[in-house]
């Protein structure tokens, strides 16, 4: 489950701890329970980088399969586009890595895969960068499936693949 662990150190922002029962958030669309019980775990607090504005956002994550959804909260939408390309870039660089094409009832979605240890998305709505994650193709489908975010974005905001 290295993916996984990569995707929850790739923005490098301090975590702290949501209170219980901070699930689902029907300002960033994130579905909370579905088939995976997902649930806000953490939330990063707004800090600074250079060539990038403030970032902040939320991880959301499931107790069972290891699936979560990284929420990356941008100054606006040029810098959404830039954080989710570079990170596509940037992991795809990784050895192991292969493109992925997943083809779900909401239509064909582009991520990255690892033989064995699982596969992410990186999808934008607006001025948020959202990473799925999920250890297996499946689960990976099922959280775009189930969370509006994924639905609603158009074809121009998919990151390339």
């Amino acid at each position: 489950m290295h993916l996984v662990r990569f995707v929850r150190i790739v923005i490098c922002l301090a975590p702290f701890l949501v209170p219980p029962g901070a699930m689902g958030d029907p300002a960033t669309g994130i579905t909370a329970g579905g088939r995976l019980q997902l649930a806000r775990a953490q939330a990063f607090p707004a800090v600074k980088l250079r060539g990038y504005g403030t970032l902040s956002g939320s991880l959301w994550s499931t107790s069972g399969t290891g699936a979560s959804i990284l929420q990356v909260d941008c100054d606006n939408e040029a810098m959404a586009k830039l954080v989710g390309a570079k990170y596509l870039s940037d992991f795809g660089l990784l050895p192991g890595v292969a493109p992925l094409t997943l083809t779900s009832k909401i239509g064909s979605l582009t991520g990255r895969q690892v033989a064995g240890q699982g596969a992410v998305l990186a999808v934008r709505s607006g001025s948020k960068v959202y990473i799925p994650a999920a250890g297996y193709p499946e689960d990976l489908k099922t959280l775009a499936e189930e969370n509006r975010f994924i639905r609603e974005v158009s074809a121009e905001e998919s990151m390339p693949g």
